[in-house]
């Protein structure tokens, strides 16, 4: 999701900025929902089921909180 829709949001969001800032003018506005139902819609599922290995993870994840 974050690779995908939030993206497409920043993406949409900064394109437009940067533009508006370029041209001088105020930023248009976005229809947020009809892009992300959109997207949504024609989006292939995210995976649901965990992969790979949580353990080594874990272990690190834990090491650097004992370690401040």
């Amino acid at each position: 999701m974050i690779s995908g829709r939030y993206t497409l949001r920043w993406k949409t969001y900064f394109d437009e900025l940067g533009a508006a800032l370029a041209e001088g003018r105020e930023p248009k506005t976005f229809d947020w929902f009809a892009m992300e139902d959109e997207w949504v819609r024609t989006h292939r599922s995210s995976i649901t089921k965990p992969t790979g290995d949580i353990i080594p993870i874990a272990r690190t994840v834990l090491a650097m909180i004992q370690s401040s």
